[in-house]
C-alpha cells in the first residue's frame, strides 16, 4: 500500500488551506478597527502573498515553456501551433536575455524599447479590432433581443467616446459615453466583484468541507 501524499493533498486540499487561511485573516484584518498589530498582520500576510505568487508564477512560467518546448520538440501538432509555440519560445527567451545580460537589466533602454514597440504598438494594433465587435455583435444577436441591442449601442458609444475627431464633431458623445463609463458599467462591475466574491467564499467552504469536485475528481472520471 503507498503511503505517499496523494494527489489531492498536495494539488487541492493543501493551496486551499493555506489561501483560505490568508483570506480569513484578511477578513477579519478589514473588518475590524485599525491597530498597530492588524497593521503588522496584514503587512506580513501581503508579503507572503507575493512570495507565494511569485513562486506560482516562476512555477508556471516552467510549465508553459516546458510544454512549448516539448510540442516543438515532437513536431506532432499543427503548422500554427508550432508557430505560435515558437513564439512563446522565441519572445521568453529574448526578454529573458535582456533582463539579464542588457546594461542596465530590467530598467535598461533596449528592454524599454521591446516593451514599447511589442507590447504597445502590437496591442495597440490588435485593440483596433474594436471596431469589429459591433458588427459581430449584430450578426451574433441580429439585435433581436433587449440584450443585444443595449450591448451594441453601449459598445458603440464606448468606443466613440475614445475617438478624437468625432468627440471633437460630437462633444455629446463624450458626455454619454462618460455617462455609461460611470453609472451603468461601474454598478455593473461592482455588482460582478460582489457576486464574484460570494461565489468564492462559498466555493473555498464547499471545497474544504469536500462538498465541491474539482480538477483532479473531473480528471478521475
Amino acid at each position: 500500500m503507498s503511503t505517499g501524499i496523494s494527489r489531492r493533498v498536495y494539488q487541492r486540499l493543501i493551496p486551499l488551506f493555506i489561501v483560505s487561511v490568508f483570506a480569513g485573516i484578511s477578513l477579519i484584518v478589514y473588518f475590524v478597527t485599525p491597530s498597530a498589530a492588524s497593521k503588522a498582520v496584514s503587512g506580513e500576510i501581503l508579503q507572503w502573498g507575493v512570495v507565494l505568487s511569485t513562486v506560482t508564477m516562476i512555477y508556471a512560467s516552467i510549465t508553459i515553456m516546458v510544454m512549448h518546448t516539448r510540442r516543438l520538440a515532437e513536431r506532432k501538432e499543427t503548422t500554427r501551433m508550432l508557430f505560435n509555440s515558437s513564439v512563446m519560445v522565441g519572445s521568453f527567451v529574448m526578454v529573458m536575455a535582456i533582463g539579464l545580460f542588457a546594461p542596465g537589466g530590467l530598467t535598461s533602454e533596449l528592454l524599454e524599447a521591446v516593451t514599447t514597440y511589442i507590447f504597445g504598438y502590437i496591442y495597440a494594433g490588435i485593440l483596433t479590432d474594436w471596431a469589429y465587435h459591433p458588427y459581430t455583435s449584430y450578426r451574433r444577436f441580429r439585435l433581436i433581443s433587449a440584450e443585444s441591442t443595449v450591448m451594441f449601442i453601449t459598445f458603440l458609444f464606448t468606443v466613440l467616446r475614445n475617438m478624437t475627431a468625432v468627440v471633437v464633431a460630437v462633444p455629446g458623445i463624450a458626455v454619454i459615453g462618460d455617462w455609461i463609463a460611470a453609472v451603468p458599467a461601474m454598478a455593473t462591475m461592482r455588482a460582478a466583484l460582489a457576486a464574484a466574491g460570494i461565489g468564492q467564499l462559498v466555493l473555498g467552504i464547499r471545497a474544504l468541507a469536500q462538498r465541491e469536485p474539482g480538477l483532479i475528481e473531473l480528471e478521475m472520471k
